[in-house]
């Protein structure tokens, strides 16, 4: 079958199933008052999609159908999602500015500077990982701009960080080159960097030459590709039904990554754990593969404290207090920072949810 008619029957198909759902809810609609600007920019039209699910049985296929034409009509999400140019999707989150964004940021800098420092009082030396954002790396995909690029937030925090002492690895310009490039280092849908975003972020952590290296070696083996629905999905729930009237999937690769044991004695032989890694969903997410680069190009295993949901402060503030507790062999501490997280309000950056 042609193109052109694969498409003449997806839309009739869209719109056989809505005139076939809007003649079985009809009864239960009531349309608000509402004036013609509100409309065109979707209020009423969104909350015609809630009336409308409250009232209809199949709420299951109603939010998809509401989803699918919300994006195809005004290329809207739900709250927490700004579309982009071509299925590009970016979260909210960075689009975020608070009027008194100038001292949330002093604030969460000065809790980065204190921590570091503590860690340093107990001989435990810290390289900084700033994770730019996606408006910032793809901002020809934005259909509108955010103010975090026009302040400049990523070399703005960088340049304050590195000028009062902290080793901070700039992992901005590894990943901007790479986009310039063409690859992509970014997911269309998720908010987080793809495998390879990861990779090349560990392999210029690894270059910085800030940590020591290890012996131990890590091989490379199968790789594997396969697609993802990103996080950034869940605001344009289109579900199986209407999918195909949605944003399309990602398309994933990782590669297989092991520690190569040259013998049966290595296997009983303790080893020294020196390096922790401390950070976000970035580091901690198994699917972007980070620890695993980072171990394979600095040749050592590590430990990984970094958690899902908390944002960057409360994974340091549990390995501060479980390491200088136990008194681990801990010496290096790699801590993952998206700079989205410092115009977050402190008390909100301890207990924020991330997007999952």
């Amino acid at each position: 079958m042609r193109r052109k008619q694969i498409k003449l029957l997806n839309g009739a198909v869209f719109i056989s199933c809505i005139v076939i759902l809007g003649l079985y809810s009809s009864r239960a609609i009531t349309i608000p008052d509402a004036n013609i600007p509100l409309l065109a920019r979707g209020a009423v039209f969104r909350r015609m999609e809630t009336l409308y699910q409250d009232s209809f049985p199949l709420k299951g296929v109603a939010t998809g159908f509401w989803a699918a034409l919300n994006f195809q009509l005004f290329h809207e999400g739900r709250n927490g999602v700004i579309v982009g140019k071509d299925n590009w999707l970016f979260s909210s989150e960075e689009y975020s500015f608070p009027a008194n964004f100038q001292e949330i940021w002093d604030k969460n800098l000065q809790r980065i500077i204190r921590q570091v420092q503590l860690l340093r009082k107990n001989d435990i030396q810290v390289l900084v990982a700033l994770v730019p954002e996606k408006v910032d790396l793809y901002r020809n995909m934005l259909t509108k701009d955010s103010e975090h690029n026009s302040i400049n937030l990523y070399n703005r925090s960088y340049a304050y960080l590195t000028g009062r002492g902290l080793r901070v690895v700039n992992l901005r310009n590894a990943l901007a080159a790479a986009v310039h490039r063409g690859q992509q280092v970014f997911f269309r849908t998720d908010t987080h960097w793809t495998v390879h975003g990861s990779r090349l972020a560990a392999r210029a952590i690894a270059d910085d030459n800030s940590l020591p290296y290890g012996e131990e070696k890590f091989v490379t083996g199968k790789k594997e590709t396969k697609t993802l629905s990103g996080d950034l999905m869940n605001f344009i729930p289109t579900g199986s039904f209407f999918a195909q009237f949605g944003p399309p999937p990602d398309t994933m690769s990782t590669v297989t990554i092991r520690k190569e044991e040259e013998d049966d004695v290595e296997l009983f032989t303790d080893t020294v754990l020196n390096t922790a890694l401390v950070g976000t969903s970035y580091s901690a997410d198994k699917r972007w593969q980070f620890v695993d680069w980072l171990q394979l190009f600095l040749h050592k295993e590590l430990i990984n404290y970094a958690d899902t949901g908390t944002g960057p402060f409360a994974p340091m503030k549990t390995f501060i207090n479980e390491n200088l507790r136990n008194e681990q062999q801990i010496s290096f501490v790699i801590w993952e920072i998206p700079v989205r997280y410092l115009l977050v309000p402190p008390d909100h950056n301890t207990t924020g949810k991330e997007i999952k």
